[in-house]
C-alpha cells in the first residue's frame, strides 16, 4: 500500500511522529498512520485525516 505524501501550508513534508497544531487547538498533536496508509492527527481530540 502506497503512502501518501502530506505537506504543510509552508510546504515542509509531513511524516509520522512529527507534531503538527491547528491555529485554535494550543496543543500539537502526534501524526500517525492507520492500516489505511493515510497519515493521521487528533485535533479537538476527534481523529482527522492529514
Amino acid at each position: 500500500m502506497k503512502t501518501k505524501r502530506c505537506f504543510d501550508k509552508f510546504n515542509n513534508e509531513i511524516f509520522v511522529g512529527d507534531f503538527v497544531d491547528v491555529q485554535t487547538d494550543l496543543i500539537p498533536r502526534k501524526v500517525y498512520k492507520k492500516e489505511d496508509g493515510e497519515l493521521y492527527f487528533n485535533p479537538y481530540e476527534k481523529e482527522e485525516k492529514i
